[in-house]
C-alpha cells in the first residue's frame, strides 16, 4: 500500500513499531482509504505498523485496535518489533531451505 501514511517514515529510515498517529493525526487517518475501507467496517480505529526487514521491499505487519494504544502497549510493541522481524526473516529462510530440499 504505497499510499499508507507510514510509508514516508519508513522510507526516511524509521524502523520498529510506528503508530500511524506519529505520521498523521487520527482525524487525517480517518479520511484515508485504509481506514474507511479496511478498519472501519470491522470496528477498528487505531493502527501501529511493525516494520519487517525484507530486502528491496517495504514490508510491515499492522497491529490494530478499537481503543488507542496505551503508553505501555506502545512500548511493548517497540520492544518486540525486532523479534517479530527476526521471526519473519527466519520463516523466509526456512521456506527457502524447504524449497531447495524438495
Amino acid at each position: 500500500m504505497p499510499t499508507h501514511p507510514v510509508v514516508p517514515a519508513y522510507k526516511a529510515g524509521r524502523r520498529g513499531a510506528i503508530p500511524v498517529t506519529d505520521c498523521i493525526s487520527q482525524r487525517q487517518f480517518r479520511e484515508t482509504p485504509q481506514y474507511r475501507d479496511v478498519l472501519l467496517p470491522v470496528g477498528l480505529r487505531y493502527q501501529t505498523v511493525v516494520t519487517l526487514d525484507v530486502p528491496r521491499k517495504i514490508a510491515g505487519m499492522t497491529v490494530v485496535r478499537y481503543n488507542d494504544f496505551t503508553e505501555t502497549e506502545a512500548t511493548l510493541l517497540q520492544l518486540i518489533a525486532p523479534q517479530i522481524t527476526l521471526a519473519h526473516r527466519n520463516a523466509q529462510t526456512f521456506a527457502r531451505m524447504k524449497a531447495l530440499a524438495s
